[in-house]
């Protein structure tokens, strides 16, 4: 399936040959890119990288290496190589800040040079101006995985939530928590947080739990997770959700929103959330993973890596 050679720049400062392709999913999507695509991976200062390869993915994310992305872009385009991008959408690609480089270049400078930019985001999401058109819709590659463990009836959390990066939206997140308990008190709520943070939110222990485990090890148990980041994204934790087929609620922003489009909110509508908490609760599951296999089926990577094929080389 794999015809051209591809290789990974990667924002991870360490560099490794392609995983073998049986090896499990794991959580680092930089490591899953490099097994299915069967490409080396490398940082953009590896002084090794292998410039002979047909296809480069470079993922771009500190915007200090702006233009060493830039150049080395231009030198690989010279030997004849497609280049792929996609951007980490933190938010920088809420507030439009972060994007220009020390020395004043634009994050779409580097859009020019390459052949296909990588969406990353939901497809009303568009933020790359004059190069809209080269955009590729993709959040993260999509294996065919079933990590759902505890059958639907027997998962005992109602409603489970991760921590955002940076909790940058704590307060709106409590207070949709706080609605979605008043409105469904005897609904168990639990909260996916780090270890340090748990102490100081004792304060809303009553009403919600907080764990220190992996958001993996508990999503088989939960029968709806909410993801609160207002902010454009794939959405890994998202992923995560789906393949432990479990319904979530997500902003619309969010690239695997497609999944369960009934759920999405737009901005913050708290009621709206809490709503859409008892839709997922008062529905046939086996008919919402029904509509969602059927929304996701072409985001599969065996059926959406030859349309990519297909748009960096129309010829063959």
């Amino acid at each position: 399936m794999i015809e051209k050679k591809w290789t990974c720049i990667q924002p991870l400062r360490t560099s490794w040959t392609a995983p073998n392709i049986s090896t499990p999913w794991s959580n680092n999507p930089f490591h899953n890119d490099s097994k299915l695509l069967r490409a080396n991976a490398y940082h953009i200062d590896s002084i090794d990288i292998e410039m002979d390869s047909d296809v480069y993915l470079l993922i771009s994310y500190d915007i200090g290496n702006l233009e060493k992305e830039i150049k080395l872009v231009k030198e690989l385009k010279s030997k004849g190589a497609k280049i792929v991008i996609g951007f980490s959408s933190d938010l920088r690609f809420l507030i439009g800040d972060g994007l220009l480089s020390p020395s004043g270049t634009l994050y779409t400078a580097l859009c020019k040079e390459v052949d296909i930019i990588l969406s990353g985001v939901s497809d009303n999401y568009k933020c790359y101006g004059r190069y809209q058109d080269k955009v590729f819709p993709l959040g993260m590659f999509l294996e065919r995985l079933n990590l759902s463990t505890v059958s639907y009836e027997n998962r005992n959390i109602d409603l489970l939530i991760s921590s955002s990066m940076g909790e940058e939206c704590f307060g709106f997140t409590m207070e949709t928590l706080l609605t979605i308990k008043e409105k469904y008190p005897d609904k168990r709520i639990v909260y996916s947080i780090s270890e340090l943070s748990i102490e100081k939110y004792k304060h809303f222990q009553n009403e919600i739990e907080f764990s220190n485990k992996k958001l993996l090890d508990l999503m088989p148990y939960a029968k709806v997770y909410y993801n609160p980041e207002m902010r454009p994204r794939s959405g890994r934790a998202i992923q995560e959700a789906w393949y432990c087929r479990t319904p979530f609620i997500s902003h619309s922003w969010v690239y695997f929103s497609k999944i369960f489009p009934e759920f999405t909110y737009t901005g913050m509508d708290m009621q709206t959330i809490a709503s859409n908490f008892g839709l997922i609760l008062n529905s046939n599951y086996d008919e919402i993973i029904k509509r969602g296999e059927k929304n996701i089926e072409e985001d599969y990577f065996d059926k959406l890596y030859p349309r990519l094929m297909k748009r960096l080389f129309p010829d063959e």
